[in-house]
């Protein structure tokens, strides 16, 4: 339990205070949302469309004050501060009692390859802390949340402080030694874990992606957002092949952390030796500082080589032994993000991806050219409605690129009719080819695209992977995901 008055010698210490009133309130809990509100709880009041009911809501369930930019018409002790969002992590830090300092933290953050690579760390230092009688790491990505008390679907790539920290205070008390983040570039744009001590911070990759007016407003917003992981850390992993290295390297010097590279082209701590394919994966044969590694994962994607070498140094910065890195790396099951079906007569190929912007694309293609070269390529996406400029360019370029033809699919259209997302999509990809149609449903879409075909074709079905939903005017409706649609469509092609 805290005092109202410690909240406010602390923002008055980081010059957010601006007034308040009910200094000696007693507060057992701290909420943006209502519906988390328990008795004495601390309510943020933010998002510039927040309204007074809401916090009339949080009243009745037991909130006793409010922190806000701003008075609001509701009779209750309160908090004003210059920036609610940074009050938020700098009181969530302060009220489960700096838990970051008391787990080792690893942050991993890039334009693609995140939950990957998260995924990677996790299994490895389960593998190597189980052996030792420990209990398994953390993590926080978007795709599931373990905090050793919670185990949980995730709809945030990195949540809002308060859950960020409560995450990390449970983990804290179930005894869990370490805890992965998925670090996103909101989550440092938006001050969620901009004073979370890093042990290590990992920068995989930075491509153009999220440019709009509801995420970054430029490119360069968005980069300085992710370098932003460099400021608390005291280790640095980095991807020496990315675009923009110098800026990346710089960066890590001047937060003066020590840091070490990985490569697949070019030398550095860990890089490439060589990598072939299994029957459902890859071998991949690497270097770090002159020892000799080989693994396998069964993730037959070429990109995925980055993300092992990412994970490897992390294990190896933390001592884990080579055969834990083997065994996890081998454990590793990545659902939803890339699945590939191929017919027994080898003729089609479904390559179900989670890619959904240009840098991915990239490097689905990159893959496919590399593991199918006698192949047609037909590629089956849409574009989310919230239509990030950068995201449809750079997909319809890359498409338009490699590929024989395209169908045009929905992809949660959000507040936007597919109609309009539709054109947007068609008009950037008729910069480069018109050869590309419309389907009204991403099952319709890619069932067309396999009986159109009749030479050997990789059919690149991407955007959602094993989503089972579309988001249409903030609701979540129902469909069968690509994953589902692929895997059927060649069972029964192999069953006739």
């Amino acid at each position: 339990m805290k005092k109202l008055q410690e909240f406010i010698n602390l923002l008055k210490e980081t010059d957010n205070f601006v007034e308040s009133q009910g200094d000696n309130l007693a507060i057992e809990n701290i909420s943006y949302d209502s519906r988390d509100v328990q008795e004495n709880t601390l309510f943020f009041c933010k998002g510039l469309n927040f309204k007074d009911e809401y916090l009339v809501d949080a009243k009745e369930k037991g909130a006793n004050s409010y922190i806000s930019e701003k008075k609001m018409n509701v009779d209750l002790p309160y908090i004003i501060v210059k920036d609610v969002r940074k009050a938020m992590m700098e009181i969530s830090r302060f009220f489960y009692d700096f838990p970051d300092t008391k787990i080792k933290t690893i942050g991993v953050t890039g334009t693609k390859g995140k939950s990957s690579t998260v995924k990677y760390v996790k299994s490895i230092l389960d593998s190597y802390l189980i052996k030792n009688g420990k209990k398994p790491a953390g993590i926080i990505s978007t795709i599931n949340t373990f905090d050793g008390i919670e185990d949980i679907s995730s709809s945030l790539t990195t949540p809002e402080a308060i859950m960020l920290y409560r995450y990390l205070n449970n983990a804290v008390n179930a005894g869990l030694e370490y805890m992965v983040i998925e670090s996103s570039s909101q989550a440092f744009k938006y001050d969620r874990m901009n004073n979370i001590d890093l042990d290590v911070a990992v920068f995989l990759n930075i491509g153009e992606d999220h440019v709009s007016d509801i995420e970054h407003p430029t490119f360069e917003d968005y980069f300085n957002s992710k370098l932003k992981i460099f400021e608390r850390t005291q280790f640095a992993i980095y991807n020496k092949d990315a675009d923009h290295i110098e800026k990346i390297e710089h960066s890590i010097q001047k937060n003066k952390a020590e840091s070490e590279s990985f490569s697949t082209k070019v030398n550095a701590e860990a890089k490439l030796i060589d990598y072939s394919f299994l029957e459902s994966g890859l071998k991949i044969k690497l270097d770090y500082k002159g020892e000799e590694i080989e693994v396998k994962i069964h993730q037959l994607g070429t990109y995925n080589i980055e993300n092992v070498l990412a994970a490897v140094m992390i294990a190896k910065h933390f001592g884990v032994d080579n055969e834990s890195i083997k065994e996890g790396l081998d454990n590793t099951e990545i659902s939803g993000r890339e699945e590939v079906f191929e017919s027994n007569d080898k003729k089609y190929i479904m390559f179900v991806s989670y890619a959904h912007n240009e840098l991915s694309f990239d490097k689905a293609y990159e893959f496919i050219e590399i593991k199918y070269p006698e192949y047609k390529i037909v590629s089956i996406f849409g574009n989310s409605g919230k239509m990030a400029k950068n995201r449809i360019e750079g997909n319809s370029r890359s498409a338009a690129k490699h590929s024989d033809h395209i169908i045009i699919v929905p992809e949660d259209s959000e507040y936007t009719e597919y109609d309009v997302v539709y054109e947007r999509l068609a008009q950037e990809i008729g910069k480069y080819t018109d050869n590309f149609e419309r389907a009204d449903s991403r099952e319709n879409g890619i069932k067309k695209a396999f009986n159109d075909a009749k030479d050997k074709t990789v059919f690149f079905v991407a955007g959602k992977g094993s989503e089972d939903y579309q988001k249409e005017y903030g609701k979540y409706i129902p469909i069968k995901s690509d994953t589902d649609v692929a895997r059927d469509i060649i069972e029964e092609y192999n069953n006739k």
